[in-house]
């Protein structure tokens, strides 16, 4: 038990647009919609918190908090400048500092997470504006579970 964290990228797939082929799995069976791991953390207490409190008024329900790319912004900004620190250790949450988090291997890794979901929203809004709408916006998800 514990705080596993998970940033996802989301996109649907429209199957009517002749350009843009549905992928199959297996050759065989439409794909609608993806996800795709852009982040995960082990106890980094101190990255939830600062998301939650910010993004998500400060209720932790083990939701998906949407994240737009200011959002992401906002949240390298407080990693590079150590102002995640609110102290949201706890049984379950562990303590950021103690696993580490604050070490630059591991604030390089973070700020690279939410770098490429940025990017991943940006090649989003390339291809909407690209096919004239016939895709969805993409989005950009943050989950805990605990």
């Amino acid at each position: 038990m514990g705080l596993d964290m998970y940033l996802r990228g989301e996109q649907y797939n429209s199957p009517y647009h002749e350009e843009l082929p549905q992928p199959k799995l297996d050759g065989k069976y439409a794909i609608s919609d993806y996800k795709v791991d852009l982040g995960y953390w082990r106890k980094h207490a101190d990255l939830h918190g600062y998301i939650v409190d910010k993004f998500a008024e400060g209720k932790d329900n083990c939701q998906e908090i949407a994240l737009t790319q200011k959002n992401l912004e906002d949240i390298i900004d407080a990693i590079r400048n150590d102002n995640l620190k609110l102290d949201h250790s706890g049984f379950f949450f562990g303590n950021s500092t103690e696993f580490g988090y604050y070490n630059e291997p591991e604030k390089n890794y973070a700020i690279s997470c939410f770098e490429k979901a940025i990017e991943f929203l940006k090649e989003g809004l390339e291809m909407q504006q690209k096919y004239d709408l016939y895709i969805e916006p993409r989005g950009v998800h943050y989950r805990a579970s605990w």
